[in-house]
Order: structure tokens, then sequence, then C-alpha cells
């Protein structure tokens, strides 16, 4: 129920001044209030994707999952550092490949945790050790991280888990790749 903010009498709906005072009826602005509304929507919808959003560095393992569950080896391959699969037998897989290879094996869920404490030298001694296995030049690249993967995986109808530690990523010309397809041993 309204009342009147001068002398506090009832006002009736759609009465557009007080009957006991006069006094002018402010009407709520339902266009201001849909605006205000609106905006705090897009905030609270841009900080829940914010919130929810893979991190970049995960994106090669999310592809790896998605290659290996429909056997599509040229999604596999591009989760690779294009010099590995140039330099090995990377470049030759084929779909019948990854059929023959993870028969009967569904990936399930990956997890994916960073390590922490890597600094600008442990930068360029991975950057080092990759050179060595593959070609890779200091300049190419942008940022790496070392993380741990830990793997869920159905095979023959058992559900297992498989963990490998300091898997390094880098990541060159803004996109980051596996430097390793040695992750299933």
């Amino acid at each position: 129920m309204k009342t009147c903010k001068n002398c506090g009498a009832v006002i009736n709906a759609g009465d557009n001044f007080c009957i006991n005072c006069g006094t002018k009826v402010e009407k709520a602005d339902h266009k201001k209030m849909a605006i205000i509304l609106g905006i705090c929507a897009v905030f609270v919808i841009c900080i829940w994707m914010k919130l929810t959003e893979t991190p970049a560095y995960e994106k090669p393992f999310v592809n790896l999952k998605s290659a290996i569950n429909t056997r599509n080896a040229e999604k596999f391959k591009e989760c690779f550092m294009p010099e590995l699969i140039s330099d090995s037998d990377i470049g030759m897989i084929s779909d019948e490949d990854l059929e023959d290879e993870f028969e009967d094996v569904k990936v399930l869920s990956i997890k994916v945790t960073k390590q922490s404490g890597y600094t600008k030298s442990d930068l360029e001694e991975a950057v080092y050790e990759c050179r060595d296995q593959f070609y890779v030049n200091a300049s190419d690249i942008d940022e790496f991280a070392v993380v741990d993967m830990e793997m869920k995986v159905r095979a023959n109808g058992e559900v297992d888990s498989k963990t490998q530690r300091d898997i390094i990523l880098l990541k060159k010309k803004g996109k980051w790749y596996l430097t390793s397809y040695n992750l299933f041993n």
C-alpha cells in the first residue's frame, strides 16, 4: 500500500495527486529501473563467464580429450608443437592409428594443475631442453607452463586414473601446445 510522502495518506492506484493534501505522487521510473537491472545482469554474466572459463594453457588438454574420444588424428596433432609433428612419428598418425591405440578407451576427464614458482630462467631452460628435442627458437616462445595432469579413462568397462607430472606446455604465437605426446605411459 502506497502512502503520501507529505501527509501519510493512503494513495490509490492510478492517482496522480494525494486526495488529502494535493502533493504530486511520484511514479516509479520503470525504464530507468530496467536499464539498471540490465546493466547489473550483464555485469553478473561477465563475472560468471570469467570465473568459469578454462585457462588458456588447459585448451590443448580439452582438445586432446576430444581428439582421443572421436579418434580424430588431425585434431590430435593440433595439440602438439608443429616442430614435434614434423620431426617425429606423430606426423604420421591417422584416425585408424588412434582407433588402434585407444581401442575401447574413452577419456572421461582431464584435470590439469598448474605448478607455480617458475621464473624467466626456468623458461629459458625449458626452451633449451625443447630446442634439443625439436628445434624450437627461444624467440618464438611467448610463455610456458608446467602442469600435472590426471586423466580418468574408461577402458574395457573399468575406470582408471593416470597421472603424469611435469608436463611442459609452450605458448607460441599466442597458442598453447603440448611438448610431448608421451602422456600415456
